[in-house]
């Protein structure tokens, strides 16, 4: 039978044990290896937090009809981490101009070629257009 890492206590084996009784008959090297464990397990769950907090405050994940996509959002925020916009109707984009403004900003607005759209792109892209500083339009023309 093999030794209950849990139990404190293995088979056959009677050792002092401490104040909870869980470790009592654990040696030092075996407390230092869980010890270890949980403590890379505990950085590792830190890491992968902050990650993924970083990627749901700027970019939102976009399922449009031709497949994913990931758009950086406009201004760093909680909200809309995933959207489905394959069947958005104009009512929907009045509702999400942020998310909107976004796809447009990030060079993808065949995302939003319905018919019914196409005033309301226009009038999007004209707002993004006028918000946009000279200096900002600079730097998105030299990263490309």
């Amino acid at each position: 039978m093999a030794p209950s890492r849990w139990s404190g206590h293995r088979p056959g084996v009677l050792g002092n044990q401490d104040r909870n009784g869980l470790r009592g008959t654990l040696d030092h090297q075996e407390l230092e290896l869980e010890q270890m464990n949980r403590s890379s397990s505990f950085l590792l769950g830190t890491i992968t937090g902050v990650v993924g907090l970083y990627l749901t405050m700027h970019f939102v994940l976009v399922r449009a009809s031709d497949g994913f996509h990931v758009i950086p959002k406009i201004a760093a925020k909680l909200d809309m981490p995933y959207t489905d916009i394959r069947n958005f109707r104009i009512e929907n984009w009045q509702r999400k101009q942020p998310l909107a403004l976004a796809i447009l900003k990030a060079n993808k607005g065949y995302l939003l070629q319905d018919q019914a759209l196409v005033g309301f792109r226009q009038a999007t892209q004209r707002m993004l257009d006028q918000f946009s500083t000279p200096a900002m339009q600079a730097k998105e023309t030299a990263s490309f």
